[in-house]
């Protein structure tokens, strides 16, 4: 049967496998397309439940991919330009699962966010997209108008971070379910001006560390 674009695979509830054993097992299958037919050069992404290096493979002309890997739990992400993806948090690989599996890619969505500070767009602002639950996220650079535009993602919950030239960072959470636009009105920088000094000496002091935090 088949599940969230995988056939085979084990329901997330089932027993883990022997995760830090020390087994390693083989992990391949077949990646189709929205079509049903075998997709060549889509990216497999698999990192490590918890955290790690990111392994990534490329489908062959089959569609077919593989690997070796040591049982447990991993974050498997595909991404196929043009063709769409998938997202599987928490996969299981064990000797079960990790024999010939098969995903099914899902269609891609197109996400526009935009900047505005005082009516204006916000250029060259880093925009990232990275899944709540798993691997494969994107960045995109905001355009001249304050525009950053996504065009492969898959639905399912991201975690928007937006980076400003001045280092000022914004958050945002976002359910994506089909095509989406995100306007994020960023407020007023405030300046801080004035001096440290020495308390005993009465001097200046040079190179001191001032941090402000907003409340």
């Amino acid at each position: 049967a088949e599940r969230d674009g995988v056939a085979g695979s084990r329901p997330k509830g089932a027993a883990p496998g022997p995760a830090g054993s020390g087994a390693t097992v083989r992990f391949g299958g077949v990646v189709r397309g929205t079509d049903g037919h075998p997709a060549a050069e889509v990216r497999v992404l698999l990192r490590p439940d918890g955290g790690g290096a990111v392994q990534e493979l490329k489908t062959g002309e089959n569609g077919r991919f593989a690997t070796e890997l040591s049982a447990g739990r991993y974050d498997v992400a595909l991404r196929a330009e043009g063709l769409g993806g998938l997202n599987l948090p928490d996969y299981l690989v064990d000797g079960a699962t990790g024999i010939d599996v098969e995903f099914t890619l899902r269609r891609a969505h197109r996400l526009e966010i935009a900047l505005q500070r005082g009516g204006d767009g916000l250029a060259d602002a880093l925009v990232s997209a990275n899944p709540r639950n798993g691997v494969g996220g994107e960045s995109v650079q905001t355009d001249e108008y304050g525009t950053a535009v996504f065009e492969g993602l898959v639905a399912g919950r991201y975690r928007v971070k937006i980076e400003l030239d001045s280092g000022e960072q914004i958050y945002r959470s976002l359910d994506l379910r089909k095509d989406a636009s995100l306007e994020v009105d960023v407020p007023p920088g405030v300046a801080i001006h004035g001096s440290v000094e020495d308390a005993d000496a009465g001097g200046p002091v040079e190179g001191a560390a001032v941090t402000a935090w907003v409340r």
